[in-house]
């Protein structure tokens, strides 16, 4: 039963980022260098957004739900807490878009279109349902239902891209379009969770609270990671020529691409996880994460092996208007190794239910990941990454080091309540 729940969850997502790693060359093939760079500021506004806005109460589900005694509570934890997020999300995103505006401020993946920002603000509405229904689907131990969402969230976006693309000149608009048409389905595909939930919850807003007081770190730490990721693009968008912003953005999507895989193998042991901290079994738990740690590591190299193969043909593979250099690819390793030691650190914690030792020492790396980049920025695409691999590096090493010493607590009174 585990190993088929940890082939479907791993699957599931491999399959959704075959179908973004399908999609990419034909991204790169139809857009150009400007269009790629805006490509690149979609998916990180939606990444970043969609936490921010909702304080991840739809995600935290995902931990309450092992809290819960019964099926009604289990839906109702549900329900209440993706209704406060949705919630959040339109109100946040509508003042965001109400004030740029009354600003008259153009960003530079919009331009001040407010069909593109009510398009980009329906993509994470999207993302929130097919997000809920996800995590849902696996703590209900239905990794099916999560491996089919998944796949038609990947291969939909390739699908909608297709579809769209005849009809619609901007080729951004086009990838908003699909991206609508993949989460719609991916939503649909979990349906069988939510009628779950429908069936047994109700609304119970002293549920948000408890979701609240574990999501808000996972919030302040999601976002920190995201300026620590993906920032870069922002500031490489602004600061860099076109070639440039576009090869930046092209190494940092493959970055960002590996760390869900990353994640993914670590998802597909949640329920033991969850289970073995939940019942104080902490040995048993950080067996299990060290596991996937060491497999995550394994994947990391091999990852890596052929992204320097493909960098060894690259003048067959990019259009010329886009810059990319393979010493390029050293801070980005740095990071993808950090990130797996950081998995490993952000599993502990929440099964610990301390993510605001999460969220500080994340929020200080994004905070010293600026200030890096303030300084470096004039060594142009280098400077970017060098920011991200030494800030994720030493938060990692600092977020391992922390989390041993929670651990040996939360042991020292266990022993103690025995």
């Amino acid at each position: 039963m585990r190993r088929a729940r940890t082939l479907l969850i791993v699957g599931g997502t491999m399959s959704q980022k075959l179908g973004n790693i399908l999609l990419l060359p034909l991204v790169v093939a139809t857009m150009s260098a400007s269009e790629f760079t805006r490509f690149g500021l979609f998916t990180s506004v939606v990444a970043v957004a969609v936490p921010a806005l909702t304080a991840n109460l739809h995600m935290a589900i995902g931990r309450m739900y092992f809290d819960q005694p019964d099926d009604r509570s289990k839906g109702t934890a549900f329900l209440t807490n993706l209704v406060a997020g949705v919630a959040g999300l339109l109100s946040g995103g509508l003042l965001l878009i109400l004030g740029a505006m009354l600003s008259g401020i153009e960003d530079p993946l919009t331009a001040g279109s407010l069909r593109l920002q009510l398009e980009i603000l329906v993509c994470g509405l999207l993302l929130v349902l097919s997000q809920s229904g996800s995590i849902f689907a696996r703590v209900r131990d239905r990794a099916n239902l999560f491996a089919l969402s998944s796949m038609c969230a990947g291969f939909g976006l390739l699908a909608g891209y297709l579809l769209f693309q005849p009809f619609i000149s901007d080729k951004v608009e086009v990838l908003i379009y699909g991206y609508i048409f993949a989460q719609v389905i991916a939503w649909l595909a979990t349906w069988p969770v939510y009628r779950y939930a429908l069936a047994h919850g109700s609304l119970n807003f002293s549920h948000i609270r408890p979701a609240f007081a574990y999501a808000s770190g996972t919030t302040i730490y999601v976002v920190s990671v995201w300026v620590v990721a993906q920032a870069g693009r922002w500031v490489g968008g602004v600061a860099l020529p076109d070639s440039l912003a576009a090869g930046y953005t092209l190494v940092s999507y493959g970055m960002v691409v590996l760390g869900v895989l990353v994640n993914a193998y670590s998802e597909s042991q949640r329920i033991p996880f969850m289970e073995a901290f939940s019942a104080g079994r902490l040995t048993a738990g950080l067996k299990i994460i060290r596991r996937v740690s060491f497999r995550n590591m394994i994947l990391v190299v091999i990852a890596f092996v052929i992204a320097l193969g493909a960098l060894m043909m690259k003048e067959y593979i990019l259009p010329g208007d886009y810059h990319l250099e393979i010493i390029w690819m050293i801070p980005a390793f740095i990071y993808c190794v950090s990130a797996v030691m950081f998995n490993r650190s952000f599993w502990i914690f929440g099964g610990l239910k301390e993510t605001w030792w999460l969220a500080a020492i994340t929020m200080s790396a994004a905070a010293s990941y600026i200030v890096l980049v303030s300084f470096w920025i004039s060594w142009g695409v280098p400077g970017l990454l060098w920011s991200s691999a030494v800030t994720m590096l030493v938060q990692s090493i600092v977020l391992t080091v922390v989390a041993e010493l929670r651990v040996r607590r939360r042991r020292s009174l266990l022993e103690q309540g025995e």
